[in-house]
């Protein structure tokens, strides 16, 4: 059996655990998305939608357009770069409306408290 996975595993495991008892709420944030921890109002979910159809759109009219003799590999490449650009656009989207939410509850929480 190959212990490169278990190592990447551990490695991995020891950055999420430092990561989230570091307080950096940029960090946590992040982890919370990979792990899928909170919820998509419909603006993130309109705006990822018309990020995914946008992006989908560009791939395949650049296909259809694409000469015989373009470079394949390139190409691929290229189309890999178009689905990080989606991904950015949706990353942006969650982390955008889950921090908003984060600072209104953190705003509430201590008014709760003073009271």
């Amino acid at each position: 059996m190959n212990n490169d996975y278990f190592v990447y595993a551990v490695i991995l495991q020891r950055f999420i655990q430092s990561s989230t008892m570091s307080g950096n709420p940029a960090v946590d944030v992040r982890i919370d998305m990979i792990n899928g921890m909170f919820d998509r109002d419909q603006d993130t979910l309109d705006f990822m939608k018309l990020a995914q159809t946008e992006c989908a759109a560009m791939a395949t009219k650049l296909n259809a357009a694409r000469p015989a003799t373009i470079d394949v590999g390139r190409f691929i490449a290229a189309l890999d770069h178009i689905q990080y650009v989606k991904n950015l656009l949706c990353d942006a989207a969650i982390l955008g409306k889950e921090l908003e939410n984060r600072k209104k509850r953190k705003v509430d929480t201590s008014t709760d408290t003073k009271k």
